[in-house]
């Protein structure tokens, strides 16, 4: 009898040292500048709450608004949190240091006042265990405009096993590759998707893009190619770009080529209308 209190005991002790090592709580970034590892620009619960004793993990949300200010954010090595949100009126001007590597495991909301200097990596994170798809709301540019180089190669990467929603058209500046891997379902919910660099799908979950239109803008680099499996549903979408790979059997509605660009095709290509341009 002894035995199995002691172990009930043991449990409940376990039990609560878990809830509290994965507690979620929701972090306000103010006063302006400085490094995203300073407690100093943290505050839990709002921005008037108490500072707060250890940075962001992937159980906390993280806010910046109206009194986050103004400055530039220096991140190393990386930025790690569930969901990232810019509020609608933040007024001040927020930019993030050239090389910041995002990983973020929740939704993703980006407003237009808070950009980063070059070559950023939006890691983006999905867990089926999440009965709602991770919402990805991006309608403006990611990348500061003077700082706009095809030298500095920025990607947004998503992978798990659970599923994304994107509710704006992704159409940042900067150079940008999109890609969808892992086990990841991607709802496009009919939004285009455009970068300067390469779209790739290669997960082994099948997703739907229905009426989205895919296009990678590059022209001039011979190396850039475009990449979906047969696991991406093309059937009503448009897929274009300067180099376009389908590496097995894949059905798509438009595909448009341009410049001198190359399709290639593995196994089974079927497309409703084959374009070029120049």
């Amino acid at each position: 009898m002894k035995k199995i209190i002691f172990r009930l005991f043991l449990f409940m002790v376990l039990l609560c040292t878990s809830s509290n090592l994965f507690a979620q709580s929701d972090y306000y970034w103010v006063g302006g500048g400085g490094s995203w590892s300073d407690l100093n620009h943290w505050r839990i619960g709002s921005s008037t709450g108490p500072q707060a004793t250890i940075i962001p993990s992937r159980y906390d949300n993280v806010f910046f608004n109206n009194t986050s200010g103004s400055g530039t954010i220096n991140i190393s090595p990386s930025a790690i949190c569930k969901n990232f949100t810019i509020d609608d009126n933040i007024i001040g001007n927020i930019m993030f240091s050239q090389g910041s590597i995002f990983n973020v495991y929740g939704n993703l909301k980006w407003r237009g006042n808070v950009s980063a200097n070059y070559s950023i990596i939006m890691n983006l994170f999905s867990d089926n265990a999440n009965p709602t798809p991770n919402i990805i709301d991006i309608p403006g540019n990611l990348i500061r405009s003077g700082t706009v180089n095809s030298a500095y190669v920025s990607s947004i990467n998503f992978s798990g096993n659970g599923s994304f929603s994107l509710v704006n058209d992704f159409n940042s500046n900067g150079y940008f590759s999109f890609n969808i891997g892992g086990d990841a379902v991607f709802d496009s919910n009919n939004k285009n998707i455009k970068v300067t660099r390469e779209i790739t799908y290669s997960s082994s979950a099948v997703s739907n893009f229905g009426t989205s239109q895919l296009t990678s803008t590059e022209l001039n680099n011979p190396i850039i190619f475009s990449s979906y499996n047969a696991n991406a549903n093309l059937t009503q979408a448009t897929v274009s770009g300067r180099g376009i790979t389908i590496p097995n059997t894949q059905n798509i509605k438009n595909i448009v080529l341009g410049g001198t660009g190359r399709l290639t095709v593995g196994s089974h290509l079927k497309a409703d209308n084959i374009y070029r341009y120049w």
